[in-house]
């Protein structure tokens, strides 16, 4: 529940927070988000578009299978780690309306879009702790966005910007509902390191072997550095990103960074920066990129003109893309981008976000020199 929201009191809240409790008494701790938005983007920035509207929803969920607690370093627990994801367009003819498709756009203005009608399964993996939580290590069907590349303020599609760019790089080759192994070590407070490998093409709603072999493989690294306070501005994180990929059997390297700051107690920033082999980019379909932006807290408080919940957010978001090898030949090898978002605390459990975005030169329409998107979505997270 997120505190201070425009109607304090509502009965679902109470429901939904309640059985968070009863579950958790038998180890089964979990986030529901779903979102219920409306799309449209005006005929003269993209010829023969119309409104549209979508469902969508993630659920991840951890289910304590057993604990082993000590008072010095032999600590030990072991679950049960899942990710179901979904959703469904509410038009009958989503692929003829989609922003993406019709400005053939690197990035996707509609990132939440589940990538199939219906359900499918994003993680289900055995996740182990040794040395009281400082080791981590998980196996299975792995979802590696859930643990690399994360941003405080620019990660989470339900919640946050809407831009695929802003959710994750599109240079980093991370897998989605591929086998994979992924280890963590936090030696220290303000310091960690990360290993992620996985099958990067997989086939969502198939099986995580189809197509399975050392012809397609990730292996990201991922170092950390998450200061408790930076200068007296507040907490940051920076991440430096190196990965080696086999992508239809051909090897390359690339690199990305990764970092989020608080300036001080309204506003923050963020950026992620990347680029590598052409061919090993061709997973998220940039070969370089930058996504960056500005944050600023409650400001509709600070301008005096309602109490905001502390969640509530003004986002900036700009990004520069260029393509990978499978956008190639491209019509504009530059695309830009901005996303304007605001996220408003409607109850303990819902958010109201309006999103406005603009993209330039779109890599693959040369009849497009400018598209607009204007989004509206009802987000409650359970």
């Amino acid at each position: 529940m997120q505190p201070g929201p425009l109607l304090p009191y509502d009965p679902i809240t109470r429901w939904v927070q309640r059985a968070k409790y009863t579950l958790s008494d038998f180890g089964f701790s979990y986030t529901f988000q779903q979102a219920l938005s409306y799309v449209t983007s005006p005929k003269s920035t993209l010829p023969g578009s119309r409104s549209f509207g979508y469902y969508t929803f993630d659920l991840y969920a951890k289910q304590l299978v057993f604990s082993v607690p000590s008072s010095g370093t032999a600590g030990t627990a072991g679950w049960i780690s899942l990710e179901v994801d979904g959703g469904d367009n509410l038009s009958t003819s989503l692929r003829r309306v989609n922003p993406a498709a019709q400005s053939s756009s690197l990035v996707h203005p509609v990132g939440i879009l589940s990538p199939v009608n219906g359900l499918y399964l994003g993680e289900l993996a055995w996740q182990q702790s040794f040395g009281d939580g400082k080791v981590v290590a998980l196996a299975g069907m792995l979802d590696q966005t859930n643990y690399l590349d994360a941003n405080v303020y620019a990660s989470n599609q339900l919640s946050q910007f809407l831009n695929s760019a802003f959710m994750n790089s599109m240079v980093l080759p991370l897998t989605t509902g591929s086998l994979g192994v992924n280890l963590q070590w936090q030696p220290d407070d303000e310091y960690y390191f990360m290993l992620g490998v996985g099958q990067n093409n997989p086939t969502p709603g198939r099986s995580p072997v189809h197509n399975l072999g050392a012809d397609n493989v990730s292996y990201l690294f991922e170092a950390g550095y998450v200061p408790q306070n930076v200068y007296g501005l507040g907490p940051g994180a920076y991440r430096l990103q190196p990965f080696v990929a086999t992508v239809g059997g051909v090897s390359q390297v690339g690199l990305g960074l990764n970092l989020n700051q608080q300036l001080g107690s309204h506003w923050g920033f963020f950026g992620r920066f990347g680029a590598g082999g052409t061919t090993v980019t061709n997973i998220q379909g940039a070969s370089a990129q930058i996504a960056t932006g500005l944050i600023l807290q409650q400001p509709l408080h600070l301008a005096g003109i309602l109490a905001e919940s502390s969640t509530n957010f003004l986002g900036l978001g700009f990004v520069w893309s260029q393509p990978s090898q499978s956008q190639r030949p491209a019509a504009h090898f530059n695309e830009y981008g901005l996303e304007l978002v605001y996220t408003f605390q409607l109850t303990a459990t819902t958010i109201l976000r309006p999103d406005l975005q603009a993209i330039w030169n779109p890599v693959n329409n040369p009849t497009v020199n400018a598209a607009v998107i204007f989004q509206l979505s009802l987000v409650t997270t359970w």
